[in-house]
């Protein structure tokens, strides 16, 4: 994603791993 919505990145890729 873009560098302002790295961190909402990073947070989908947890979800995902639930």
């Amino acid at each position: 994603a873009k560098a302002v919505e790295e961190d909402d990145d990073l947070k989908q890729l947890e979800a995902w791993a639930s």
